[in-house]
């Protein structure tokens, strides 16, 4: 799973948890994936439908205080980003954060 998360493997992603390989997408590996998704050579947009499938198939299951360890992760990698003034990294953030997954369910201000 880590392997096809940082090759920004999309179809790979899906094989593995619809073929039952892997049950759960829990709050740790999610918040690994936010930081070493692959972009699967299409940039910033590559990894954030990396991310967005991983959300897809196991935010909505997740109980609140593993989504508040997503929303921890996510303001902690802005604030990374703000202060080593890392552009990149702040604009992910906003693109998940603002993905149509998330939009409205975290409070981060970018």
């Amino acid at each position: 799973m880590q392997s096809a998360i940082q090759a920004g493997n999309v179809e790979a992603l899906h094989l593995l948890i619809w073929s039952g390989l892997f049950e759960k997408i829990d709050v740790k590996l999610l918040c690994w994936a936010l930081r070493n998704a692959g972009d699967g050579g299409l940039g910033l947009q590559g990894r954030l439908r990396t991310i967005n499938c991983l959300l897809r198939l196991g935010y909505t299951v997740m109980s609140e205080r593993e989504r508040g360890k997503v929303e921890m992760e996510l303001a902690e990698m802005r604030d990374d980003g703000i202060m080593g003034g890392d552009e990149e990294r702040v604009d992910f953030v906003k693109a998940v954060v603002n993905s149509e997954t998330l939009k409205g369910k975290i409070n981060i201000r970018i």
